[in-house]
Protein backbone atom coordinates (compact mmCIF):
# COMPACT_ATOMS: atom_id res chain seq x y z
CA UNK A 1 0.00 0.00 0.00
CA UNK A 2 1.44 3.42 -1.09
CA UNK A 3 0.61 6.89 0.67
CA UNK A 4 0.70 10.53 -1.40
CA UNK A 5 2.83 12.60 0.42
CA UNK A 6 0.89 15.01 3.03
CA UNK A 7 -0.90 11.84 4.05
CA UNK A 8 -1.84 12.56 7.78
CA UNK A 9 -2.76 9.15 9.52
CA UNK A 10 -4.19 8.88 12.69
CA UNK A 11 -3.68 6.29 15.77
CA UNK A 12 -6.07 5.27 17.92
CA UNK A 13 -4.84 3.70 20.92
CA UNK A 14 -5.55 -0.07 22.13
CA UNK A 15 -7.67 -1.52 24.87
CA UNK A 16 -5.93 -1.09 28.13
CA UNK A 17 -4.30 2.22 26.77
CA UNK A 18 -5.35 6.12 26.79
CA UNK A 19 -4.42 8.99 24.67
CA UNK A 20 -1.41 11.19 26.50
CA UNK A 21 -2.70 14.83 26.76
CA UNK A 22 -1.19 17.33 24.32
CA UNK A 23 0.29 14.41 22.16
CA UNK A 24 -0.46 14.07 18.55
CA UNK A 25 -1.57 10.65 17.28
CA UNK A 26 -0.96 11.65 13.94
CA UNK A 27 2.13 10.73 11.53
CA UNK A 28 2.50 12.59 8.36
CA UNK A 29 4.42 11.18 4.60
CA UNK A 30 7.07 13.98 4.28
CA UNK A 31 8.58 15.08 1.04
CA UNK A 32 11.16 12.87 1.17
CA UNK A 33 8.83 9.72 1.33
CA UNK A 34 9.76 8.86 5.15
CA UNK A 35 6.96 9.20 8.03
CA UNK A 36 6.99 12.03 10.25
CA UNK A 37 8.55 10.74 14.17
CA UNK A 38 5.62 9.84 16.14
CA UNK A 39 5.19 10.92 19.83
CA UNK A 40 4.34 8.59 22.22
CA UNK A 41 0.73 9.15 22.32
CA UNK A 42 -0.94 6.25 24.67
CA UNK A 43 0.14 5.14 28.03
CA UNK A 44 -1.14 2.63 30.01
CA UNK A 45 -4.35 3.44 31.94
CA UNK A 46 -4.34 3.35 35.66
CA UNK A 47 -6.88 1.43 37.88
CA UNK A 48 -7.90 2.92 41.05
CA UNK A 49 -6.29 2.04 44.32
CA UNK A 50 -7.78 -1.84 44.73
CA UNK A 51 -9.47 -2.62 48.10
CA UNK A 52 -7.64 -3.35 50.86
CA UNK A 53 -8.25 -6.62 52.92
CA UNK A 54 -8.78 -7.31 56.62
CA UNK A 55 -5.78 -8.88 58.12
CA UNK A 56 -3.67 -8.88 55.26
CA UNK A 57 -1.72 -6.76 52.64
CA UNK A 58 -1.07 -5.80 49.74
CA UNK A 59 2.02 -5.90 47.53
CA UNK A 60 2.64 -3.60 44.41
CA UNK A 61 4.47 -2.34 42.08
CA UNK A 62 2.07 0.48 40.52
CA UNK A 63 -1.72 0.18 39.37
CA UNK A 64 -1.19 -0.06 35.20
CA UNK A 65 -3.27 -1.79 33.19
CA UNK A 66 -1.97 -5.49 32.92
CA UNK A 67 0.00 -5.11 36.68
CA UNK A 68 -0.63 -7.32 39.49
CA UNK A 69 -1.72 -6.43 43.20
CA UNK A 70 -0.62 -9.43 45.55
CA UNK A 71 -2.34 -10.39 48.41
CA UNK A 72 -1.12 -12.13 51.76
CA UNK A 73 -2.44 -12.79 55.32
CA UNK A 74 -0.92 -11.36 58.89
CA UNK A 75 -0.05 -15.23 59.92
CA UNK A 76 2.13 -13.89 62.97
CA UNK A 77 -1.51 -12.70 63.49
CA UNK A 78 -3.29 -15.97 63.15
CA UNK A 79 -4.55 -15.61 59.98
CA UNK A 80 -4.11 -17.86 56.47
CA UNK A 81 -5.28 -16.81 52.86
CA UNK A 82 -9.12 -18.64 52.71
CA UNK A 83 -8.75 -17.46 48.79
CA UNK A 84 -8.47 -19.45 46.26
CA UNK A 85 -6.48 -16.65 44.54
CA UNK A 86 -4.09 -14.04 46.30
CA UNK A 87 -3.62 -11.75 43.35
CA UNK A 88 -6.13 -9.34 41.22
CA UNK A 89 -4.75 -7.72 37.91
CA UNK A 90 -5.73 -4.50 36.40
CA UNK A 91 -7.77 -4.99 33.53
CA UNK A 92 -8.04 -3.02 30.22
CA UNK A 93 -11.64 -1.33 31.14
CA UNK A 94 -10.03 -0.28 34.47
CA UNK A 95 -11.28 -2.51 36.77
CA UNK A 96 -9.71 -5.24 39.30
CA UNK A 97 -10.45 -8.55 38.06
CA UNK A 98 -11.95 -10.88 40.51
CA UNK A 99 -12.94 -10.49 44.20
CA UNK A 100 -10.44 -9.29 46.79
CA UNK A 101 -9.33 -12.14 48.97
CA UNK A 102 -10.32 -13.18 52.59
CA UNK A 103 -7.69 -13.96 55.53
CA UNK A 104 -9.69 -15.85 57.85
CA UNK A 105 -8.23 -16.59 61.19
CA UNK A 106 -6.47 -19.69 62.13
CA UNK A 107 -8.68 -21.70 64.64
CA UNK A 108 -5.98 -23.34 66.71
CA UNK A 109 -6.09 -26.27 69.26
CA UNK A 110 -4.94 -24.83 72.83
CA UNK A 111 -7.53 -27.77 74.57
CA UNK A 112 -5.30 -30.53 75.03
CA UNK A 113 -1.69 -31.01 76.07
CA UNK A 114 -1.01 -33.14 73.46
CA UNK A 115 2.08 -34.40 71.17
CA UNK A 116 3.40 -31.71 68.88
CA UNK A 117 2.67 -33.41 65.75
CA UNK A 118 -0.92 -33.84 66.80
CA UNK A 119 -1.32 -30.23 67.22
CA UNK A 120 -2.61 -28.73 64.07
CA UNK A 121 -4.42 -25.10 63.01
CA UNK A 122 -7.49 -25.33 60.88
CA UNK A 123 -9.51 -22.51 59.35
CA UNK A 124 -12.79 -24.08 58.22
CA UNK A 125 -14.97 -24.84 60.39
CA UNK A 126 -15.18 -28.73 58.13
CA UNK A 127 -11.80 -28.52 59.22
CA UNK A 128 -12.02 -27.84 63.11
CA UNK A 129 -14.69 -30.56 62.96
CA UNK A 130 -12.66 -33.04 61.56
CA UNK A 131 -9.85 -32.02 63.81
CA UNK A 132 -12.20 -32.19 67.14
CA UNK A 133 -13.30 -35.79 66.11
CA UNK A 134 -9.39 -36.91 65.23
CA UNK A 135 -9.06 -35.40 68.93
CA UNK A 136 -11.83 -37.65 69.87
CA UNK A 137 -10.72 -40.99 69.01
CA UNK A 138 -7.38 -39.93 70.16
CA UNK A 139 -8.58 -39.57 73.81
CA UNK A 140 -10.24 -42.63 73.62
CA UNK A 141 -7.45 -44.75 72.71
CA UNK A 142 -5.21 -43.19 75.28
CA UNK A 143 -8.47 -43.89 77.77
CA UNK A 144 -8.64 -47.55 76.55
CA UNK A 145 -4.78 -47.99 76.62
CA UNK A 146 -4.49 -46.50 80.27
CA UNK A 147 -7.34 -49.21 81.48
CA UNK A 148 -5.50 -51.99 79.52
CA UNK A 149 -2.94 -51.19 81.47
CA UNK A 150 -4.91 -50.83 84.70
CA UNK A 151 -6.34 -54.28 84.20
CA UNK A 152 -2.58 -56.08 83.29
CA UNK A 153 -1.51 -54.66 86.73
CA UNK A 154 -4.72 -55.78 88.44
CA UNK A 155 -4.14 -59.62 87.23
CA UNK A 156 -0.42 -59.68 87.55
CA UNK A 157 -1.26 -58.63 91.57
CA UNK A 158 -3.41 -61.74 91.45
Amino acid sequence: MYFKIGTTLKFKCRPGYIPVEKKSNEITCLDNLTWSEPEVFCERLSCDKPADIAHGQMHYKDFLFESSVNYTCKEEQGYTMFSRKNYRDCQADGTWSGKPPVCKESICDNIWELQEEARKCTSTPDEWIKYLQVQYLYLQIENLKLDIEIKKKKLSEK
